[in-house]
């Protein structure tokens, strides 16, 4: 594979990453409520959790960043990012994907890749919702946990 191609085939890995990430969003937020219901949490715990996602981004994106910086390493940031998805901490690889994306483009293509990056994440968004039609389905047990219509988008936002 010359480096054209492998170039390209990162880009549309990080498109993907992105893309899975509006998906993770768009799924859990029109269910976050009732399975918090479900647990008889109070009606500020949505604020909470919703807030903490947010704030694990905030928190987290700096390091990452700051660690991508140093170390050059961006796919293993993202790979660390993601074996600690379900603590919050991936939200801030995107930090360290941008600076993977600022070291490895021209200036002048810069502008249109970090669009199309930002693109992929709205598509994300987009067909999201649509993902709840299938977990609604959903009906098992994964071991001590039970996988239904409202824990389901957990199970799949973790990946």
């Amino acid at each position: 594979m010359d480096n054209h191609q492998k170039r390209n085939l990162t880009f549309l890995t990080i498109g993907l990453i992105f893309m899975l990430s509006g998906i993770e969003y768009a799924v859990i937020l029109p269910t976050i409520w009732r399975y918090l219901q479900i647990l008889e949490a109070p009606p500020y715990f949505l604020g909470l959790g919703l807030s903490a996602f947010s704030l694990s981004g905030l928190l987290t994106g700096p390091i990452f960043g700051f660690w991508s910086d140093r170390s050059k390493t961006t796919k293993s940031i993202i790979l660390f990012s993601n074996l600690f998805e379900i603590a919050g901490i991936g939200a801030g690889a995107g930090s360290s994907i941008f600076g993977f994306l600022t070291r490895s483009t021209r200036p002048e293509e810069r502008a249109g890749i970090f669009a199309a990056i930002m693109a992929c994440r709205q598509a994300g968004l987009l067909v999201g919702p649509a993902f709840n039609l299938f977990l609604r389905l959903c009906d098992f047990k994964l071991g001590p946990f039970v996988v239904n219509k409202y824990t389901s988008p957990g199970v799949t936002a973790s990946r």
